[in-house]
């Protein structure tokens, strides 16, 4: 065995951090600021446990939240700990996996067989589709994914079927897929009983059961584990923290790491108040501040100590660096969200001039919507990239079926009528289907013509054609007759007015992924900011564009890609680059919890802060990712959700402390202020600046040439190329 020095353990610690690993003399809150070291601590402290202290390791427990973490946590310990002992440290568990494990051994005690199958994901979704099959409806209404959320939610938040249908009817205005959710609901949990199976919820709330109805197992599993340590502590929840509570008694030793001001998953069931409560809840525990952070410059840092600040319900502590002070943080209040686009690309582009690998760029968003301008910017300039944990948008359901409805009207696209033919559900399954297709392969015609020309000769009976096909094509013809009368964006929202389809797919929506705001961003940016931009334009080009760009770009392989992700996922990863896109009110941060503030006067200004203060931290992880620059953005124009209305910069970006002042719109002007003439002389224009030109007017500069910039005016349709410094072109200002 190799011989152990203590000084291996603790040497390239910084003071307090050592302090952290070598004290064990009552309960312990590390409150650790984002990239502070939080991860080195803990395997660092089990190490010292194991190897200093001499600490059988099996009276170790540590517990974190995610498979990843686990892993890496017992990565890092093994790396010391296997070369001096030989042997390796297992006792790294998610909280599930550790429920997992105790209830094999006890949960017979609540009537379960120890036998018990767990459910993961891809399970879950096969239950799923044969309870929709059961239930008659689709993934259009409500996808798995988010059918899944919501029996989650109402499991962790004890509902049963009657208590769901409440409470979903105030969510969506006593909308029919209350009853539709709390129905696959019912069913799905007599699925499980059925099968004696358990899911991951299951796994929280079983263990939970067992350890309040026999005190005895908690008492034995308190005995056990002398030394209890948790990460990411801020991410738990209510529930999670009872079991944690049950299996700790006098003679054990907790350590809690976290951050209060990173807690983000409170829709999750996360509460900040259980980190920042901690010495209430265990008296005489010690509280050990990490701040010195490692990642970011201090320019970086001051602006996300500013932005934090303005949260009441918080820890409070400032992050340090030794870091360069580093460059200034760019902020752009652009035109509208295509010129917001081009800025960040422009950025990226430079960013690649100076050496910089795009593997280190990340684009960062509230929701996932929001996604879509960037994407489209991103395919024009042939830049790879990736979007993380989510679809890229014109492969979303709901935009995929939006753009079938209108390739069905206005080009009588066969494979397009096939995908929307029972969306939203009116009763014409895969059977039906299958007959109209013999039909039409039989007599040498297309399934178009099938339905829309021979539909009272198809083998499906009267009452079929009559009740479910007659009625669809009917709305179909209607708005093929009009098309040519009204633009694209008016067509589509009265087509999926009338098909009732918004009113269908309100059952996805999550905190990231809101299928409604996707279409209204199709329909109301994406068509409106096309036809602007090309006068000329029809219907027809649209829906080719949009091909094209649907097809374009698929997963890249390797890491030479521009990464896209909502904030939400980028917690605990780092990037050199970060553009934080959309600050606006009412995206970020978010609307509901805006129209929250506004709805519920009952509530006390605490309550009420709740959800602003969740999107302000949700603001600083999304800062505190990165390592060297940070830009900032906005946009004019209009915010779509709930209702339309003029949109306002974020109100994060005063916070942040960047003044913005000078950004903001003048209103004899489409886009902003002009600079001084001095200003104009000395100024570098780059892409997605906006100018004015003495005769052309006002225009978004779409790329910029040694002597010359291209421009697309407002009132032109098509861009105009222009020298760089005549006389005529005033930069407005940024």
């Amino acid at each position: 065995m190799i011989a152990f020095k203590k000084k291996d353990l603790l040497d390239d610690l910084n003071e307090k951090q050592r302090e952290a690993v070598e004290y064990f003399d009552s309960h312990l809150r590390i409150i650790a600021g984002a990239g502070t070291g939080k991860t080195k601590v803990l395997t660092r402290k089990i190490l010292y446990l194991i190897l200093e202290k001499k600490v059988d390791p099996s009276k170790i427990l540590a517990v974190t939240f995610t498979n990843k973490a686990a892993k890496e946590m017992k990565d890092r310990i093994n790396s010391k700990y296997y070369d001096k002992q030989k042997v390796l440290f297992e006792n790294v568990f998610t909280l599930h996996s550790f429920c997992a494990q105790v209830l094999r051994k006890y949960i017979n005690l609540i009537g379960f067989s120890r036998n018990f199958p767990i459910l993961d994901e891809l399970d879950k979704k096969q239950v799923l589709q044969d309870l929709y099959v059961k239930n008659k409806i689709t993934n259009h209404e409500v996808s798995y994914s988010n059918m899944a959320k919501y029996i989650s939610w109402a499991k962790n938040n004890l509902l049963n079927q009657k208590d769901l249908i409440a409470e979903l009817e105030k969510q969506f205005n006593g909308d029919a897929v209350s009853k539709t959710i709390a129905n696959v609901y019912q069913d799905y949990l007599n699925y499980m009983a059925e099968k004696g199976a358990l899911d991951f919820d299951d796994l929280i709330l079983h263990c939970k059961t067992l350890l309040e109805m026999h005190p005895n197992v908690a008492a034995k599993i308190a005995r056990h584990f002398n030394y209890i340590l948790v990460d990411e502590f801020q991410d738990t929840s209510d529930l999670q923290f009872d079991i944690l509570e049950k299996i700790i008694d006098k003679s054990s030793q907790l350590t809690i790491v976290g951050d209060p001001d990173q807690t983000i998953y409170n829709w999750r069931g996360a509460s900040v108040d259980l980190i920042l409560n901690f010495e209430n809840i265990f008296e005489n525990s010690k509280t050990i501040v990490l701040d010195t952070n490692y990642r970011s410059t201090k320019k970086i840092l001051a602006s996300a100590n500013k932005l934090i600040k303005n949260n009441k319900n918080r820890f409070s502590k400032d992050l340090i660096t030794n870091n360069d002070e580093g460059n200034d943080i760019e902020f752009y209040h652009a035109f509208n969200t295509e010129a917001e686009a081009q800025w960040v690309i422009s950025k990226i582009k430079l960013l690649k001039k100076q050496k910089h690998q795009i593997k280190n760029i990340v684009i960062l968003y509230r929701s996932n919507y929001y996604s879509r301008a960037f994407e489209d910017a991103l395919l024009g300039e042939g830049i790879n990239y990736k979007i993380f944990n989510g679809y890229k948008f014109y492969q979303r359901t709901e935009i995929k079926d939006v753009l079938a409805f209108l390739k069905t009207i206005l080009n009588k696209d066969s494979i397009a009528l096939k995908r929307i033919i029972n969306v939203p559900v009116r009763g014409i399954g895969p059977k039906t289907v299958e007959k109209i297709e013999a039909f039409a392969e039989k007599n040498k015609i297309s399934l178009y013509d099938a339905l829309f020309t021979h539909f009272k000769e198809l083998p499906l009976g009267k009452e079929i054609i009559l009740k479910k096909i007659y009625p669809f094509i009917k709305i179909l013809r209607k708005y093929q007759l009009i098309s040519e009368k009204y633009p694209l964006p008016v067509i589509t929202q009265k087509l999926l007015e009338e098909l009732n389809y918004l009113e269908q797919i309100k059952g996805n929506q999550n905190e990231n992924q809101n299928a409604i705001e996707n279409v209204k961003e199709l329909i109301s940016v994406s068509m409106k900011n096309y036809f602007e931009t090309n006068k000329e334009a029809t219907a027809i080009d649209y829906l080719n564009q949009v091909s094209l760009l649907s097809t374009t770009g698929e997963d890249v392989e390797g890491d030479d890609f521009v990464s896209l992700m909502t904030i939400h996922v980028s917690k605990g990863l780092e990037f050199d680059n970060v553009f934080i896109v959309g600050l606006t009110e009412g995206v970020f941060p978010n609307y509901k919890h805006l129209e929250d503030a506004k709805e519920n006067k009952h509530k006390t200004k605490t309550e009420l802060n709740k959800g602003i203060e969740e999107e302000r931290r949700l603001a600083y992880v999304a800062i505190t990712r990165a390592r060297k620059n940070l830009f900032v953005s906005d946009s004019r124009g209009s915010v779509y959700a709930p209702i339309i209305h003029e949109k306002q910069t974020s109100r994060f970006i005063r916070e942040m402390g960047i003044d913005f002042e000078s950004f903001l719109v003048d209103k004899t002007s489409k886009f902003s202020h002009y600079l001084s003439e001095e200003e104009n002389k000395n100024i570098k224009i780059i892409v997605g600046d906006a100018v004015s030109h003495t005769r052309f007017g006002e225009g978004i500069v779409q790329e910029v040439n040694d002597y010359d910039i291209v421009v697309k005016f407002v009132h032109e349709s098509a861009p105009l190329t222009i020298k760089k410094n005549h006389p005529s072109i005033k930069v407005l200002a940024r």
